[in-house]
């Protein structure tokens, strides 16, 4: 090849090369454009761009959900993972506290860029951030100027005439600033955006979905739906359904659903106002949290039934009345390194897990409202006396207790240094005291001198908490997780616990299999463990979703006798490996195969007698729920989904008994129940243009075709 001809080529390779990236741009911005359209609809006064660099500079998620109006916890938790492809585990754990300087955020920024997971990410998000952001920003400010338009009914009055909007509005967005606003880097002045196409297009949409009404002889003239105008009275019939009372979140999820206007409005403060007139009026009661997400609420009346009720029961189990988990100092600790610092989310962190250690001793945590801001939370000893093995701790690790009200700060992993530390000690009110628990050695001499003169605060460093641990080896439950109620009303049921009130010592919890909301006491439930910390909550989503389906897919109440009532099956001999389990009780023995052909089988009366029609029996029941929760805890997934699926068909075949079939494969003679209409076994198929037989098996179909994926 001539210079001249490679010169040509090499240009030929290189146009190629830009047409290739031009295209896979494209592509990404098309993606880009749908994900915009998305979050608009799901997160309407999100900025996008700023939210980014909130998350990369450390910011907790509940600040981020305040400042974004990204209304529940769920929600944040589904935009990062979900629709940004962010794992909020991988973000660098020293999470920013209420007040923390530009430079400790510009260093957590630097960690989690130089983070493989986030990094690449962010970049790659911001610049088709830059690329759309003339999209971006005009969604802001439509959004914004429906959610102040949507206020005006509210605020100005019921009825209102179509021209009067654009001279109200101004009026409105300059008094009611505090109610929705969004304080991004991109801040306009709405009123310069306030013309007649745009309120024309808000109009519309408002009437199209029937939260406005225009007047039958004045078509002009707007009305806001009747529904809208009773919101205290919605809220306390919520409340009052709820009988032994509901958490903020479910409260707030629930006047949602029945309102979703407020999805256009979040955080505008209609509904907190609402929920404090009932307050003022005593017609609902407010049982704080450590922070909104565990408040309570209870009709005054049923609140002090629930508790007199509680107090009785905790009284009557004696030594046994806080059940939880158990757990090792060193465990303790471990989990607490592999932790994010937190700040009180509906999510397991490091705040949240020393405060449970609090509330496994007594009931003495208060609420967010009585902790200055540089701590997370505060105890009122009070009308507590330590025991003696707390006496005995206190005495070695050299902490004194000079007041009966203590305000804590968890800085695990954080370097202390002196102005930090004079900042908080001044925040310490007269008479009281504050704990700061450090695991980092102080090295700053002139800090040490600070905590030797001043013991209105004092650092609990990993040896003396060490020795608090030792003389709490049970916990409460784990948010998230899955737990067996042993006394009170739900008793013997599972519940997954939501959300804790440390405060009132009472959790709110999904019933299983009643699968009802309620609160019960979190010391009445014990948990079902799973060791994978970063796992956790995924973990127990998952087990719960497989209890579901065993509970379906089981005969009669076997599932009650096993799994709630644990039937004895003490004398079980178990061998199992990756493949397969076997059990082998006092005369009958079950088995699960998850090779090429997914076999259950046990020489009990009811499997051979009903199997795939009427259920599970106990004995298999027992043998799926070992076998799960074993390969769950290892991270297993492949034969895991496996055992799912089987459920989930056995569940549908026992539902749909008329519809089931037995049917035998021509190719090997094997012989399965199944469901008409559901393909999972047979139905036919097309690969690479080559029909497979209809009424072959999978296993069959599977060696017909390599390329046959279950």
């Amino acid at each position: 090849m001539s210079d001249e001809e490679e010169a040509k080529f090499n240009r030929l390779l290189e146009a190629l090369g830009e047409a290739t990236n031009s295209v896979e741009e494209k592509i990404n911005n098309d993606d880009f454009l749908e994900l915009i359209e998305k979050l608009n609809k799901k997160h309407p006064l999100m900025y996008l761009p700023d939210l980014l660099n909130d998350f990369v500079q450390g910011d907790t998620l509940v600040k981020m959900l305040f400042k974004h109006h990204l209304t529940e916890h769920s929600r944040v938790t589904q935009l990062f993972e979900k629709s940004l492809k962010f794992k909020l585990t991988h973000r660098t754990k020293s999470l920013t506290n209420s007040q923390v300087s530009d430079e400790k955020k510009q260093i957590i920024k630097q960690e989690n860029l130089s983070h493989p997971n986030i990094g690449p990410r962010y970049n790659e998000l911001t610049t088709l951030c830059k690329n759309n952001i003339e999209i971006i920003n005009s969604n802001l400010i439509h959004n914004v100027i429906r959610a102040y338009t949507i206020l005006l009914f509210f605020l100005e009055k019921q009825t209102i005439k179509h021209d009067e909007i654009s001279t109200l509005l101004p009026n409105i967005i300059e008094n009611y600033s505090n109610l929705v606003r969004s304080k991004p880097e991109f801040n306009p002045n709405l009123e310069n955006f306030i013309d007649d196409k745009r309120i024309d297009k808000i109009i519309h949409e408002l009437i199209v979905y029937e939260h406005i009404f225009p007047d039958a002889d004045d078509p002009k003239l707007y009305t806001i739906s009747p529904k809208y105008l009773k919101l205290p009275t919605l809220i306390k019939n919520i409340v009052t359904n709820n009988e032994k009372g509901i958490s903020y979140p479910r409260l707030f999820l629930e006047i949602h659903r029945k309102r979703t206007l407020f999805d256009l409005i979040p955080n505008s403060g209609l509904v907190k106002s609402a929920i404090f007139e009932l307050e003022e009026k005593n017609e609902i009661i407010r049982k704080s949290g450590l922070n909104s997400f565990h408040d309570q609420f209870f009709i005054p009346k049923e609140y002090e039934i629930q508790h007199s009720r509680l107090e009785q029961s905790i009284i009557q189990q004696g030594e046994k009345k806080f059940f939880g988990r158990r757990i090792t100092p060193n465990l303790f600790i471990s989990e607490l390194n592999q932790l994010t610092r937190g700040d009180f989310e509906p999510e397991d962190d490091q705040v949240t897990r020393i405060a449970g250690m609090v509330l496994s001793n007594a009931r003495m945590l208060q609420a967010d409202s009585q902790k200055p801001p540089l701590f997370d939370f505060t105890v009122d000893m009070s009308n507590y006396q330590l025991t003696p093995e707390q006496l005995r701790v206190l005495q070695e690790t050299d902490i004194q207790l000079t007041s009966n009200i203590v305000h804590i700060s968890v800085m695990i992993n954080e370097d202390l240094d002196l102005s930090l530390i004079e900042n908080m000690s001044r925040e310490i009110p007269e008479n009281e005291q504050g704990l700061v628990i450090c695991f980092k050695k102080i090295e700053d001499e002139n800090l040490n001198n600070f905590l030797t003169e001043y013991k209105s605060i004092q650092i609990v460093d990993e040896s003396n908490f060490r020795k608090w641990c030792e003389i709490t080896p049970i916990i409460p439950c784990r948010l998230g997780s899955i737990a067996k109620i042993r006394y009170g009303d739900n008793a013997g049921q599972l519940a997954q616990i939501n959300s804790i009130n440390f405060e009132s010592g009472l959790a709110d919890i999904k019933v299983f299999p009643s699968m009802y909301d309620t609160t019960q006491y979190i010391g009445s439930m014990q948990e079902i463990s799973f060791s994978n910390v970063d796992k956790f909550r995924e973990m127990s989503n998952r087990y719960y979703n497989f209890l579901q389906l065993l509970f379906d897919a089981s005969y009669g109440d076997e599932f009650k006798n096993v799994i709630l009532d644990s039937q004895d099956f003490s004398n079980v001999n178990t061998e199992h490996n990756l493949q397969s389990i076997s059990c082998q009780f006092e005369k009958h023995k079950a088995e699960i195969d998850s090779g090429e052909m997914f076999l259950a089988s046990c020489n009990c009366f009811i499997w051979k007698e009903f199997s795939h029609s009427d259920g599970l029996c106990s004995h298999l029941i027992y043998a799926y729920n070992l076998w799960f929760k074993e390969l769950l805890d290892m991270g297993e997934t492949k034969i895991t989904n496996k055992m799912l699926h089987e459920l989930y068909t056995l569940k549908h075949n026992i539902s749909s008994p008329l519809l089931a079939e037995k049917h035998t494969c021509p190719n090997c003679n094997f012989s399965i129940t199944t469901i008409q209409g559901l393909n999972d076994f047979f139905g036919t198929r097309i690969i690479n243009g080559k029909p497979i037989p209809q009424s072959w098996c999978r296993r069959c179909r599977k060696k017909q075709n390599k390329y046959y994926q279950e």
